[in-house]
C-alpha cells in the first residue's frame, strides 16, 4: 500500500514540476514576443505524460514525427 501511494504522491510531484516548466516557458516566450511586438496566443490547455517504457518513447515519438503530415487532416486546418 505505501509503495503505492509514493507512486501517487511522485506522480502528482512530477505533474505539478511539468505545469510550472510549462507554465515558466510560455510566460517567458509570452514576455519576449510582447517586447518585440509580434502577435502570438497560446493553446489554453496542454496534455502531458510521463514516459514510462520504451513502448511508449516509440509511439510518442512517432506521433510527434507525423504529426505535421496530418495537420490537413484536422478539424482545426483552414488551410
Amino acid at each position: 500500500m505505501a509503495k503505492r501511494m509514493d507512486s501517487d504522491v511522485f506522480h502528482k510531484t512530477l505533474s505539478c514540476a511539468s505545469s510550472s516548466i510549462v507554465g515558466g516557458y510560455k510566460s517567458a516566450v509570452t514576455k519576449h514576443a510582447n517586447r518585440l511586438e509580434l502577435e502570438m496566443g497560446w493553446q489554453t490547455r496542454f496534455h502531458d505524460h510521463v514516459i514510462r517504457d520504451e513502448p511508449s518513447f516509440v509511439r510518442i515519438a512517432q506521433y510527434i514525427k507525423n504529426n505535421p503530415h496530418n495537420w490537413k487532416n484536422d478539424r482545426f486546418f483552414d488551410g
